[in-house]
């Protein structure tokens, strides 16, 4: 059975194994460290979109029905880089003090400027699926558009708002559903 998810907002992150890992492998290291420390970190490329605090933390806020924010993630089934350098410190602003990544959680990794979410839960779904065609990229830097045209290309990133009106039906299948809390999004650090 599927089942179309549809919530008044949420982020997409494309996924896919990396660093000699397979998405599920990443998936129950991430459910162990949100076992043992009630969190973990999801890396993601920065300089982009979804930047932490213009537009993650801004979408929780202006668009979010409750204190949390899904995460969708369709996995591509894309290798990414297996050159990935773990990080050590986080901040939740810029300007903030960094802040150490606990001890005996697993290894963030990413490449040379990351960004992570903040992950409470995170599992592995089959037969999900949201209909981008419901959806615009609030913050896209010319104005809302509709989400389904915004991934195109190299989008991997986006937030996501229910539109006005809906477009042209655009079921994506989506392989992993987490949950964010605040902070949302921080700075990877080294």
């Amino acid at each position: 059975m599927s089942t179309s998810l549809r919530p008044p907002a949420f982020v997409w992150c494309i996924a896919g194994p990396h660093i000699g890992e397979s998405l599920g492998d990443i998936v129950e290291r991430k459910q162990r460290d949100i076992e043992n420390h009630g969190w973990c970190l999801w890396a993601y490329g920065g300089m982009g979109n979804a930047h932490p605090e213009t537009e993650v933390r801004r979408l929780a806020a202006e668009q979010a029905d409750s204190s949390t924010l899904p995460l969708l993630m369709p996995n591509t089934g894309k290798k990414y880089p297996d050159n990935g350098v773990p990080f050590s410190t986080y901040r939740t602003t810029r300007a903030a003090e960094p802040d150490a990544i606990p001890t005996g959680m697993s290894p963030v990794t990413g490449g040379r400027s990351s960004w992570a979410f903040w992950v409470t839960s995170l599992e592995l779904v089959s037969g999900a699926s949201v209909d981008v065609g419901r959806y615009v990229a609030p913050y896209a830097r010319r104005g809302a558009q509709p989400l389904g045209d915004y991934l195109k290309g190299s989008h991997g990133r986006a937030c996501a708002a229910l539109a006005p009106a809906p477009g042209q039906a655009d079921e994506r299948a989506i392989h992993i559903v987490a949950e964010l809390v605040a902070p949302y999004a921080v700075f990877l650090g080294r």
